[in-house]
């Protein structure tokens, strides 16, 4: 990273003017080899912690219209709501909540884990800490990449500086805490004020606030609420939806910070992700690749990600049926020697409706005969394709296709899917989330390869 171009981008503010950041929030003694203590069970993070970077965002998720933060100081979350462009077609991932609107737009949900200030060492002193006064702050200047300190030795390490609070320069940055040379935030009492986030997540989340992230050279912003409202709101307390259940994030904390307890009807608990899961969504700028949606694909595989676009997604079929090649390119078919197992895509159910197969179209199993010819030879059926970024799976729309696999069945109902888990036909965004969730698993030791608790 060149220090002096990014010293020049934090001053070129597009609205009105905001200090640099300074050690209002961090300190040496905040190195990124030390922290409080933790829960070793969360896994490390792959972002490479030895050297600032301009972090590139190759996600899935575009800049927000109307956009607003809550800031929880009890809970350790942040929740950003804002609006998706009116053009805007692409499927969501699964950390991303949607609210459709009478008037045709869509708002999306995402909260992350953050840290927030420690105020009392483990004597029960005071540390001088303060986090931000609770309240509404009507401004937010965005710098993208924010080099480390070399005087004060702050391993900011090159993430975006979302600060909020213009007087003391608090703002939602990267984790400055490491783990064998990864960064990995702690979530809980541990700063000196700031909001720290997991690397991937401040990234993001400079991604929907605006700033172009998909830039190495994107310069620096400042984002005003209209009059009256607000960019972010700091709550001392936890952060409610509008049915009042309180806002929880599945991320572990630091020793000490109790998350709130409850089952689903008074606890939201939203999903997170991280680049063990899709390290092909953040990724340090590499100027001898093309920037676009595949910068990041070109990186060596952490050998932490079940996504490999090489596998076709494993198959599994219902008691009574088995799976039967179809083509010369690998599409399956479960069958039981005489009908099909459905649910069928949509190009699938125009294809035999054309046939004069009337409402028999409309059910989950076919005769065998009508489902070869509807489906092609191809490895997805009629009217899908491979997502082989992602899923490795066949996709058409929101909709994903399996079958899928005992292991995935068994985490889709462990995490309350319900009767959607044991059908062949998943929501794209709900297989996202499970292949997500097990490779994790997988990777802390919870799960062995072929088992599911």
């Amino acid at each position: 990273m060149k220090l002096s171009h990014t010293l020049a981008t934090l001053t070129a503010l597009t609205f009105g003017c905001a200090t640099a950041p300074t050690a209002e929030d961090e300190s040496p003694s905040a190195s990124a080899s030390g922290g409080a203590p933790h829960d070793a069970a969360a896994p490390e993070k792959r972002l490479d912690a030895t050297a600032d970077h301009r972090w590139i965002y190759a996600g899935l998720l575009p800049a927000l219209d109307d956009w607003r933060a809550v800031l929880s100081l009890a809970g350790h979350t942040v929740r950003l709501t804002g609006t998706l462009p009116k053009d805007w077609s692409t499927p969501l991932p699964f950390w991303a909540s949607p609210a459709h609107r009478p008037d045709g737009r869509v708002d999306v949900t995402v909260v992350y884990p953050i840290s927030t200030a420690r105020l009392t060492d483990a004597a029960g002193t005071p540390t001088g800490a303060r986090n931000a006064t609770p309240g509404d702050y009507p401004f937010v200047s965005a710098y993208p990449f924010t080099p480390s300190d070399p005087v004060r030795g702050t391993p900011w390490g090159g993430f975006p500086y979302l600060e909020y609070d213009l007087q003391r320069n608090l703002a939602f940055h990267g984790p400055i805490t490491a783990e064998n040379g990864s960064w990995r935030l702690l979530r809980g009492p541990v700063s000196h004020g700031c909001a720290r986030m997991q690397g991937e997540h401040v990234v993001e989340l400079a991604q929907l606030m605006g700033l172009d992230m998909g830039d190495p050279d994107a310069p620096a912003r400042g984002f005003p609420a209209s009059t009256g409202d607000f960019r972010v709101q700091v709550l001392a307390d936890f952060d409610r939806l509008a049915d009042g259940r309180v806002v929880d994030v599945d991320y572990p904390g630091v020793d000490g910070f109790e998350r709130p307890a409850g089952g689903p009807e008074s606890v939201a608990v939203f999903p997170t992700w991280s680049t063990d899961d899709f390290p092909r969504f953040v990724c340090a700028f590499d100027p001898e690749r093309p920037l676009g949606d595949e910068h990041c694909d070109a990186l060596t595989e952490t050998g932490r990600n079940p996504l490999r676009p090489g596998d076709l997604g494993a198959i599994a079929c219902p008691a009574g049926y088995a799976p039967l090649t179809v083509g010369t390119d690998g599409g399956v078919l479960c069958t039981d020697g005489t009908n099909a197992w459905g649910p069928f895509t949509r190009g699938m159910i125009a294809q035999c409706k054309a046939w004069g197969g009337g409402r028999t179209c409309e059910t989950d199993r076919w005769a065998l005969t009508v489902a070869r010819r509807a489906r092609g030879t191809g490895v997805c059926p009629t009217g899908a394709r491979l997502d082989a970024r992602d899923t490795a799976y066949c996709v058409e729309g929101n909709d994903a296709f399996g079958p899928f696999p005992p292991e995935y069945v068994a985490e889709c109902e462990r995490r309350g899917g319900g009767r959607a888990c044991r059908s062949s036909r998943w929501s794209l965004s709900l297989l996202r989330g499970t292949i997500a969730r097990l490779g994790r698993r997988k990777a802390d030791g919870v799960i062995t390869a072929g088992s599911a608790r």
